[in-house]
């Protein structure tokens, strides 16, 4: 019974049915290749066949197979074409963000004056960083009236800092920011 559990086991992957089905398929699929074994050895007494070999003891797989993956066809452009349609699309911003070592875009948060301020920072801006400042005052949070405050609270803490970073002050928007690069391609 040990050695059925252990062959069940090696090939419980290749059986779509429950556990006691897959014995019972086993154990029925041992006895008659074991039948066929001994039938042949009786017929034939000088051939070597009539030890069973271990491999001849597994079971077969399921006959039924999965259709094969039909895969979407590209459709046979040069390659001239699809850049010249990539730069037809592609916008130019005055600004970049290139993404850090990790592949990540460079957007941090950080708590000052004891968890009472939070600072949303974009580093590493390459190009004009007060077009930046201004596309995120701009656009970040569009002008509704549910978010007159935060344009507001925006507009006036939003600074950049040596040239190349946007710190923002006075809110939590480090998961706005990251979106608002991501939509926009960075």
């Amino acid at each position: 019974m040990q050695r059925l559990t252990k062959e069940v086991s090696r090939c419980s992957l290749a059986f779509s049915r429950p556990l006691k089905y897959q014995i019972r398929a086993f154990s029925e699929a041992t006895t008659q290749q074991t039948a066929e074994a001994s039938f042949q050895s009786a017929q034939n007494p000088t051939s070597q066949s009539s030890s069973t070999s271990r491999a001849s003891l597994k079971p077969k797989a399921d006959s039924t197979k999965r259709p094969p993956v039909a895969w979407p066809q590209r459709p046979n452009q040069d390659p001239a074409e699809q850049t010249a349609h990539f730069q037809k699309t592609a916008i130019e911003y005055p600004y970049f963000v290139p993404r850090n070592s990790n592949g990540c875009v460079p957007v941090y948060s950080d708590f000052k004056s004891n968890r009472s301020r939070e600072i949303t920072l974009i580093r590493n801006v390459e190009g004009d960083v007060n077009a930046l400042k201004d596309d995120l005052v701009a656009t970040l949070f569009p002008d509704t009236p549910n978010n007159r405050f935060w344009n507001q609270r925006l507009k006036t803490n939003i600074r950049v800092h040596h040239n190349r970073h946007v710190v923002m002050q006075g809110g939590r928007w480090a998961n706005h920011v990251h979106k608002w690069l991501l939509a926009r391609g960075f």
